[in-house]
């Protein structure tokens, strides 16, 4: 079986949201055992979660507005690039 390489980069994208989404979520959950501060971990928690969402949405803008783009994500050390498909995602490009 063939794989479709645009597929495989948008399979590696959601489990690398996913990813990134557990780990806020775990720590979200340290700091309401360890720091026992229960209003500062469900702000950080929800925080968290509404700045992944706002990410994640902003990215799906981004692949809306171009049909093929590559992006460029730096974190320091690391540089990692996404090259997305507008077919992947079953999304229509704005005219």
């Amino acid at each position: 079986m063939k794989k479709n390489k645009a597929t495989t980069e948008a399979i590696e994208i959601a489990a690398g949201n996913e990813l990134w989404l557990g780990r806020c979520y775990r720590l979200g959950i340290w700091l309401l055992s360890v720091c026992n501060c229960f209003n500062f971990g469900i702000v950080f928690i929800l925080v968290l979660f509404l700045a992944f969402f706002f990410v994640h949405f902003l990215f799906l803008i981004l692949i809306d507005r171009f049909r093929r783009k590559v992006f460029r994500l730096d974190f320091g050390t690391a540089t990692i690039t996404i090259v997305v498909k507008l077919s992947v995602f079953g999304l229509q490009p704005i005219d």
